[in-house]
Order: structure tokens, then sequence, then C-alpha cells
């Protein structure tokens, strides 16, 4: 079945229901949005909406279960969240101002952040499995702190001057 029906503002919405029972819907308005909503065979959901502003959202749930989002704004932020088979999480945002945020969770439990700001502060934080930690932080002005707490407990500040 098949149904398409178009309005007097300039609206159009299809649904076709397939033979396995599927839908797959389409709405494209005026002003350029365009929303896809399709469901598979396997029962996923894929929704795309493209809007007249730049902003691109999607979300694809795929047979693994897993999900994958990517929101890309006009103003030049970025923001991508995936998270794959193995259950771990990466997330990646960039903004127009220079910042850059990461967060990566890897398969052995280790955890890496970097933030990169427009001032040149950049921060780095490790946790590995084995307990070890690890934190970077250097800024413009030539000063750099360097902390590392170790599985003895020795802990190490470093601290330099311009």
């Amino acid at each position: 079945m098949t149904t398409v029906k178009e309005g007097q503002d300039g609206w159009m919405t299809t649904v076709r229901e397939s033979q396995d029972g599927r839908m797959t819907t389409v709405r494209e308005s005026q002003d350029g949005r365009m929303t896809t909503v399709r469901e598979s065979q396997d029962g996923r959901m894929t929704t795309v909406r493209e809007s007249q502003d730049g902003r691109m959202t999607t979300v694809s749930d795929g047979q693994d279960g897993r999900m994958t989002t990517v929101r890309e704004s006009q103003d030049g932020q970025m923001t991508t969240v995936r998270e794959s088979q193995d259950g771990r999480m990466t997330t990646v945002r960039e903004s127009q101002d220079g910042r850059m945020t990461r967060v990566r969770e890897g398969q052995d439990g280790r955890m890496t952040t970097v933030r990169d700001g427009q001032d040149g502060w950049m921060t780095t934080v490790r946790e590995c499995q084995d307990g070890w930690m690890t934190t970077v932080r250097e800024c413009q002005d030539g000063w750099m702190t360097t902390v590392r707490d170790g599985q003895d407990g020795w802990m190490t500040t470093v601290r330099e001057s311009q």
C-alpha cells in the first residue's frame, strides 16, 4: 500500500507499507526540511532529518542494537556519539571557537579525555586498566603542570614557567 498526500502548504507525506509489514514515511516541507523514517525487516529504525539552516541529524540503529548519532549545525559545532558493538562509547565535539573535546573509552577500559581550547590550554586525562592515572595541563603562558599518580602511590608535580 502506498499513500501520497500533498497539502496546500507544500507539505508532502508518503507512507509505504510493504509486504513484510514494514513502513517507510517521508515528509518534505516547503521550507526544505526533510524527514525520513525507515523501519527495516529486522525491526531497526533509521531517522534522517535535514533542515534549511544546515543542521543535519542522523540516528541509525543497526542490526547489532548499537546507535550512531551525528549532528552538525550551521555554527560549525559538530557532535558525534558512536556506541559500538563492544559497548564502548566515543564522543567528539568541535565548536566554532576552536575548542575541541574528545572522550574515548576503549575495549580495555581505558578512558582518554582531550580538551584543546582557543586560549591554548590543553588538558589530557588518561586512566588505564592498571590503576595508573596521568594528568597533563599546558597553558599558553608557558606554564606546564604534570601530575602522575602511579600504582605505587607516588605523585610527581612539575611546574615550569616561561
